[in-house]
């Protein structure tokens, strides 16, 4: 006789995490043309950066999204009390001293996992690298099936001839990010990072002193104001360990890392850090929704919504709007994300619909935030 017990609990914690804030806020540099609602710091900053620096942060950026569990090894592979979670020059000095050697096979490894994570029946046999034509193949398998789960991903993805190169040479892998990572710091987050410190440490005192029950997902949506996504309640299987991390320039998204059995979790640390000034976390539940909803076009959206009887299509929207269809991505997108919305896949098309649950609770959220019965 067995006794099935369910899945282990996954045990949460918080901390301020440098490597990690450093890393979510290039990715968000990178994605700045092309997401809604994001902290008025990512577009202005995106919009002063050097010429070099950009294309070095839309290059690297995009080779991570090809081996994205090497983004994880960078951030994670250290003691929890190591001086590089606070001191930028100590943890660029602890990955300048990593071999380049360590940077390819993490890559490499990375791009296996999210080869079989696609379903595409690409590998290599034993301990050598492979050639550069199979690295060709895996890397156009992988952005071809990128494309057509993300459609905007074609106006964001880096030169595959580039991303080939650096799988197959780690040395410009290793030398490329070191410098970025010091660009990035010199000339536009060392100031920022320093200012928003205080916030990110308040907001992990204010959730050190709450007590979370599981399941996760409801711990999730406790913490973020946000419900779990599916594609992150995925990774969640192999999974046991999650660090929540506040940042400050994040908005209504958030960004995760990952190395089983360990992950962590970018959030909105203004958010939750000013809910200990409001009754019930009503920061929590409006701060997301609210910031979406300050756009005219996605205010069309809803009431496009309202109107209809059941779901639009993406394809809806836009011919009734009269919008791009990476406009109408991207709109659709943030008010998904706020939860304000729905979508289910119905014959390969994304449908859409109002959440009236959601709305209500943003609705009462505001009348208690302002004292209005």
């Amino acid at each position: 006789m067995e006794l099935l017990t369910g899945p282990p609990a996954i045990q949460i914690s918080f901390r301020t995490s440098l490597p990690q804030d450093l890393f979510a806020n290039l990715l968000l540099l990178n994605a700045a043309p092309y997401i809604e609602g994001l902290d008025d710091w990512v577009t202005r900053t995106a919009a002063r950066l050097s010429s070099e620096l950009s294309r070095e942060i839309r290059t690297l950026m995009g080779f991570l999204r090809y081996c994205p569990s090497l983004w994880g090894h960078l951030v994670m592979d250290f003691p929890q009390d190591h001086p590089a979670h606070e001191s930028f020059v100590a943890y660029h000095t602890l990955l300048a001293r990593w071999p380049a050697e360590r940077y390819g096979w993490l890559a490499l490894e990375g791009l296996q996992r999210e080869l079989q994570r696609a379903g595409i029946p690409l590998s290599w046999p034993g301990d050598d690298p492979p050639a550069p034509d199979f690295l060709a193949t895996a890397v156009n398998e992988l952005a071809q099936f990128r494309c057509q789960g993300e459609p905007e991903w074609t106006e964001r993805a880096p030169d595959l001839e580039e991303v080939t190169a650096l799988f197959s040479d780690p040395a410009p892998l290793k030398r490329r990010l070191l410098k970025l990572l010091e660009g990035f710091w010199t000339e536009a987050y060392a100031e920022a990072y320093t200012d928003c410190l205080p916030t990110m440490r308040r907001c992990v005192a204010y959730h050190r002193a709450r007590r979370y029950s599981p399941p996760f997902p409801s711990q999730f949506t406790a913490i973020t104001g946000r419900a779990l996504p599916e594609g992150l309640q995925e990774r969640l299987v192999a999974i046991r360990q999650v660090t929540f991390v506040p940042s400050c320039h994040i908005g209504p998204y958030f960004i995760f890392a990952t190395v089983p059995p360990r992950m962590q979790i970018s959030f909105n640390a203004r958010t939750v850090a000013q809910a200990e000034a409001a009754l019930d976390g009503q920061v929590v539940t409006l701060f997301p929704p609210l910031r979406a909803l300050a756009d005219e076009t996605r205010l069309h959206i809803l009431a496009l919504l309202s109107g209809a009887e059941g779901e639009m299509t993406t394809a809806e929207v836009m011919r009734r709007l009269g919008l791009s269809q990476s406009a109408a991505s991207r709109h659709l997108g943030l008010l998904e994300k706020t939860g304000l919305i729905r979508s289910r896949k119905v014959n390969g098309m994304k449908c859409y619909r109002l959440d009236p649950t959601r709305g209500r609770e943003v609705l009462d959220a505001l009348a208690r935030l302002l004292n209005v019965a």
